[in-house]
């Protein structure tokens, strides 16, 4: 477990971009919210922070 736990706090999956997001960015998650291929998404969040929610 402290091997597994290690991990988390080590991988960069974890860790905030240390920029701003792009405004292209948030428009790509609403452009497939609306698209064909999230048909089957329901009553869910889509963050988009660059990792901030991670931290």
């Amino acid at each position: 477990w402290e091997e597994f736990v290690g991990f988390l706090e080590d991988s960069p999956l974890n860790k905030a971009k240390k920029e701003w997001i792009p405004t292209s960015q948030i428009g790509l998650g609403i452009v497939y919210l609306a698209s064909d291929e999230a048909q089957w998404v329901t009553g869910t969040d889509l963050v988009i922070d660059g990792g901030q929610t991670a931290q």
